[in-house]
């Protein structure tokens, strides 16, 4: 599904053969439901990696959202992912993080029957 987000919203620069999702369990953040983890240059570097990203799904609070807000959770994550593709992540602070998210998800919303969950 993820592969899928990333080409219907033309998200060129993202590779999703880099991005690794992993569910875990007992966080106790409060309103957290995912995050996303880069792989920093200094580690790339010394274990010859490449540039990579884990998403983090928290499964006691992804697993009660409807289709609908777990894409915009998904969508709102790959959004973290610079155009470099380098392994920062970019700040929710971003200049239009959030009209970037609502504009790439109503580009989606038509089609969300399409996804499989």
């Amino acid at each position: 599904m993820l592969s899928k987000i990333i080409r219907d919203l033309e998200l060129h620069y993202i590779r999703p053969e880099r991005i690794h999702i992993v569910r875990s369990r007992g966080s106790h953040s409060i309103g957290t439901v995912a995050r996303i983890h880069g792989l920093p240059k200094c580690l790339q570097v010394g274990l010859g990696l490449e540039p990579s990203y884990v998403i983090e799904i928290i499964d006691e609070k992804f697993n009660y959202l409807n289709k609908q807000q777990k894409i915009r959770v998904l969508i709102h994550e790959l959004l973290h992912i610079p155009s470099n593709f380098g392994g920062g992540v970019l700040a929710h602070s971003r200049k239009n993080f959030s009209k970037l998210e609502e504009l790439y998800f109503s580009k989606l919303e038509a089609t969300l029957d399409s996804y499989q969950l």
